[in-house]
């Protein structure tokens, strides 16, 4: 029996999706039946905190706190409020949901992206389609999820403090360029199964 050239990539990418969804599942039914105990994607959480990073502290103020030879590094102000209101917990988990749909969704992405060529071959049309899909989530998903996120956090903060102000997203630069990168990838790839299919035609 011919082996899979995809092994072990195909095995280790089928166990790691059905992993997380078992252990989110899990956790997620614990943080319900016992929320003092458990908190998953904000569900069950006694307090919310936020950072902001347009409020910064003096430095000369730390480092007078700084003993010689060490130096005092400023951190991002957060708040936090141990009184939970409904409008903090619905943010708090609007905000974890969507990073963890972006996530979960990749991961998706490429467990079916992987079991596609694993069937039809790694030249297959729906190959390209797959990876398509994949690259187009992984830039825009990632883009707008870091969007959704910034206007989450910008409203929480605003349950939390005075005279907020607006932060920018922080993009996933990282992530943006691999998506970029599988949706080129996925373009040469069309190309080159358009040219295999019409030397295929020709024999």
């Amino acid at each position: 029996m011919a082996k899979n050239p995809l092994e072990p990539i195909a095995t280790i990418s089928k166990v790691a999706f059905w992993f997380v969804i078992i252990v989110s599942l899990g956790f997620t039914v614990a943080a319900i039946v016992n929320g003092d105990q458990v908190s998953v994607l904000g569900i069950g959480a006694d307090s919310v905190c936020q950072d902001d990073p347009s409020i910064s502290v003096d430095p000369q103020l730390l480092q007078s706190l700084a003993k010689p030879d060490a130096q005092m590094m400023a951190a991002v102000m957060r708040f936090c409020d141990h009184t939970v209101s409904a409008e903090q917990a619905l943010l708090t988990v609007a905000k974890s949901v969507t990073d963890a749909i972006f996530a979960y969704g990749s991961i998706y992405l490429l467990w079916r992206l992987i079991r596609v060529a694993t069937r039809e071959g790694a030249y297959a049309t729906a190959v390209v389609r797959r990876l398509r899909v994949l690259g187009w989530w992984l830039f825009a998903g990632g883009a707008l999820s870091s969007m959704i996120v910034s206007v989450v956090e910008y409203r929480l903060r605003m349950t939390l403090q005075y005279n907020v102000s607006y932060a920018w997203p922080q993009f996933p630069v990282s992530i943006l360029l691999t998506g970029l990168g599988v949706i080129t990838f996925a373009r040469i790839m069309r190309i080159g199964v358009a040219m295999r299919e019409d030397l295929e035609g020709t024999v």
